[in-house]
């Protein structure tokens, strides 16, 4: 008989949280970075054009501004200078509106990450069947290499050592932890089922609160 234990239901949302916020913060640089701070300074400048406080000969200038998506480097460049001098407050620079594209960016590869790291979560978990156990990372151990199952944290803290033999002589451990794994408790019975010759370690009350 096989038994499962997928990765528990928060390891597999802890990514996806990210996903969802780093989603939310991109959109809202972008925003800023493509439309928002763009449209503001095509604004202002349709502002400065008419107000009373701008010189004629700034006027002229500032009439051939062209948009910002359509502006040159050498333009804004230009602009940003004019601006200055006119003593605007508001004015978002090329540099200002390049960081929040490029943040953007960043944001959205972190994301790309995040959704890389939810499907390697998603696919982990422990199988036990009739010749072994195969542990999330591939891990194969049959019955006959455990040596020991520690259950002496299983009641307070819901995790399980075993010590297995990985190759003569050389032994490792294996940590089954319910908070990472769902459903471990019918798994871990099939373990120690299977493993008879196995020593079992176990707390003082395990007959009274077994797995």
């Amino acid at each position: 008989m096989q038994f499962t234990a997928r990765i528990a239901r928060f390891e597999r949302r802890r990514p996806m949280i990210l996903v969802f916020l780093c989603l939310i913060f991109a959109a809202l640089f972008a925003w800023d970075g493509f439309v928002n701070w763009p449209g503001h300074d095509d604004r202002m400048m349709h502002r400065m054009q008419h107000s009373t406080s701008v010189d004629a000969r700034y006027k002229k200038i500032l009439a051939t501004w062209p948009g910002w998506n359509h502006a040159t480097m050498a333009e804004h460049a230009h602009y940003d200078h004019i601006v200055h001098l006119l003593n605007f407050s508001g004015w978002h620079t090329v540099t200002d509106i390049e960081n929040q594209r490029w943040i953007a960016l960043g944001i959205g590869v972190v994301a790309a990450f995040g959704g890389l790291w939810w499907w390697r979560v998603s696919r982990r978990k422990i199988v036990a069947d009739d010749s072994g156990v195969t542990l999330s990372s591939g891990q194969r151990i049959t019955w006959s290499q455990i040596k020991r199952i520690d259950n002496r944290n299983w009641i307070s803290q819901g995790i399980v050592d075993i010590d297995y033999e990985s190759s003569p002589g050389n032994i490792k451990t294996a940590r089954f932890d319910s908070l990472i794994f769902d459903d471990l408790g019918p798994l871990l019975n099939s373990v120690a089922e299977h493993s008879p010759h196995a020593e079992m370690i176990n707390p003082p009350d395990f007959e009274s609160q077994p797995i």
